[in-house]
């Protein structure tokens, strides 16, 4: 079955994404801010004849661009949960390692559950047949407390 056919058959089809602090205009304007006030201070520090310093003011700009652009590739983390009359499919994309792609079948036999981690911390498991996986790690708590009973839900609609 392609990818298309699985989309289109499908009874629930959820797409997670974190919260993200900074978009890419906000950005933008943080590096032309920090590159304005870094041009007029080397610009002052070349007029009283301390030009070496010039080289260091434009490596701190490149630093804090460098940081930024590291931080917003690492956000692009997503997660799908698709189910469909035969399975669950679960895809996590992640940025900097390889996209996992979990399947589960058939659903009547899924189990979702939330447990506190050591931490305090909820996390919802999605399981089934010996084979488990975390999802939403970067959902607030209320948020996979609605998750878990959206899809048990639609999963209880497949038991008989």
């Amino acid at each position: 079955m392609t990818k298309s056919n699985i989309y289109n058959n499908a009874i629930l089809n959820i797409v997670l994404n974190p919260n993200r602090s900074l978009t890419k205009s906000t950005f933008y304007l943080i590096i032309i801010l920090l590159l304005i006030i870094s041009m007029s201070v080397g610009i002052f520090f070349y007029s009283i004849g301390a030009w070496p310093v010039i080289g260091f003011f434009g490596l701190d700009v490149t630093v804090f661009a460098l940081i930024f652009y590291f931080h917003n590739k690492s956000l692009k983390i997503s997660e799908r949960i698709i189910l469909t009359k035969n399975e669950m499919i679960i895809e996590k994309v992640k940025p900097f390692r390889k996209n996992l792609t979990v399947k589960f079948s058939p659903p009547n036999w899924i189990n979702i559950t939330l447990k506190k981690s050591i931490y305090n911390k909820t996390r919802l498991i999605i399981h089934s047949h010996g084979s488990a996986i975390f999802v939403g790690d970067f959902l607030t708590k209320v948020e996979k407390i609605k998750l878990a009973n959206s899809l048990r839900d639609e999963i209880n609609k497949f038991k008989i």
